[in-house]
């Protein structure tokens, strides 16, 4: 397999370099090396993707970014759930609001990288899973893996689906699609 080599430009280098063409800006980044390296050691790349986060029409080019100074207890407040376990406050009726963060702005680890979003929204629905209260016949906790639905739907047709959080039946736009999550013999339906 032959190396792969990735930059990340960023700043006010960041916005010229969205404004060259695709060829003239990769060989200005292998220019750069051949600078920086014996230029003939650096060849000219078999193939290049270049992306442009600022023309992407839902990042616009953001990206966290935390001032000198900022620890890892800034982080920690903003992955903080609010109303995590659904005991103060209360929407129309009896509906319970809790909000969940998710992102690449919430972890120390790998802020401002696309893994680092991965990594947190996994975090935090396992945070949502905590809250959610079942009643088991064992001492253990968490769930051993999602059953894809329609596996669910054949092992059982004649379920209503219905969310086991929020009690609202089927998909919707609002909460999302259910999804069904597995425990020993044990399953259960959430939003997604």
């Amino acid at each position: 397999q032959p190396p792969v080599l990735m930059s990340l430009i960023s700043g006010k280098e960041a916005v010229e370099c969205e404004l060259m063409d695709d060829q003239a800006l990769v060989k200005q980044v292998v220019d750069t090396l051949k600078k920086l390296f014996t230029p003939d050691l650096v060849p000219d790349p078999l193939a290049f993707k270049v992306t442009r986060w600022g023309g992407d029409e839902f990042s616009r080019g953001c990206y966290t970014f935390l001032p000198p100074g900022a620890t890892e207890q800034d982080f920690q407040i903003l992955q903080s759930p609010i109303n995590g376990n659904g005991d103060s406050l209360t929407l129309e009726g009896s509906e319970t609001m809790r909000l969940f963060w998710a992102g690449e702005h919430t972890t120390a680890l790998h802020p401002s990288m696309a893994h680092g979003a991965l990594l947190s929204g996994i975090r935090a629905a396992k945070e949502v899973l905590s809250t959610i209260s079942f009643k088991y016949n064992d001492d253990k906790s968490g769930f051993e893996k999602i059953i894809p639905m329609a596996i669910f739907r054949k092992k059982n047709p004649t379920v209503k689906l219905q969310c086991s959080m929020c009690h609202v039946f089927g998909s919707r736009v609002r909460e999302g699609s259910l999804v069904a999550l597995q425990k020993g013999a044990r399953q259960v339906l959430v939003h997604n």
